[in-house]
């Protein structure tokens, strides 16, 4: 970017601050919340981005609650990687279908 363009820039900047004053659209009240809003804001919907900067705000759980989720995190983690293997099995039963063979034992299946 040149200086021109920067120097136009900030002084645009300039002016609708000194109009509008600061408008507060972004909800992070602290560097790291605006850091992590910055970075979720680029793979995540701004639902999502606003209950994870909410969940800084939140007081620190006790180590037992953190053992309670993580232990709740591999469980629903184990059954999504379940659930991935069944979707799986189906596209393969699935293409065995389209192709008119079994897919477990390559045998004509008409």
């Amino acid at each position: 970017m040149s200086t021109r363009t920067k120097d136009v820039l900030s002084a645009f900047y300039d002016a609708l601050y000194a109009a509008l004053g600061p408008q507060h659209w972004w909800p992070g009240k602290t560097p790291l919340e605006v850091i992590v809003g910055a970075i979720l804001t680029q793979n995540t919907a701004w639902k999502n981005v606003e209950r994870a900067i909410a969940n800084l705000r939140a007081p620190a759980r006790p180590a037992d609650d953190l053992r309670a989720l993580r232990e709740e995190i591999l469980a629903l983690q184990q059954r999504n990687r379940a659930l991935e293997q069944g979707l799986e099995e189906l596209k393969a039963k699935m293409a065995g279908l389209e192709s008119g063979k079994d897919a477990d034992t390559n045998r004509n299946t008409y």
